[in-house]
């Protein structure tokens, strides 16, 4: 779709309390993908066919959750311990990968199999984790904000 058009910063303007307007922007149909991370998982992604001079695209974000008056929302941090039946284990490199949400996040876990991330939006997430010596463990779990810690079992493998 789109020519390849990107608008730049330059061409954005902000009416006081009103829309934002993008200038000079060729005839043809475009994709806009709007995203507002202070706001949770708030984005949207439509298709547009600019065919005329003046053109008015309404946007609605759904918010994840309520907009503080006082500030942007506080990112949830994510407390999460690594271990297998009784054994803990740590240091580890790790990978997190959103299952419904475009988010991906590295991390490598402390010596007492405990790591923590920032930032991680609410949802379902795989974790794949470099288990030294054997195969990458893989792992499914939701995270919540406010939840206190998540504990990743990984899977038992063969000697």
């Amino acid at each position: 779709m789109a020519s390849g058009y990107e608008a730049q910063p330059a061409q954005w303007e902000k009416e006081s309390d009103g829309p934002f307007v993008i200038g000079r922007v060729p005839f043809g149909r475009y994709r806009i993908d709007v995203r507002a991370p202070l706001l949770g998982q708030a984005k949207q992604l439509i298709e547009v066919e600019v065919s005329r001079r003046e053109q008015w695209v309404t946007l609605s974000l759904p918010f994840s959750r309520p907009i503080d008056p006082w500030g942007p929302p506080t990112k949830p941090v994510l407390h999460g311990r690594l271990q297998s039946g009784s054994k803990v284990y740590g240091p580890m490199w790790m990978k997190i990968v959103g299952l419904y949400a475009d988010v991906t996040a590295e991390t490598v876990s402390e010596a007492d199999g405990g790591f923590s991330m920032t930032g991680l939006p609410e949802g379902s997430y795989l974790a794949i984790i470099a288990v030294p010596k054997k195969e990458p463990a893989i792992v499914r779990f939701q995270f919540r904000s406010g939840q206190d810690l998540v504990e990743l079992t990984l899977p038992e493998q063969p000697r």
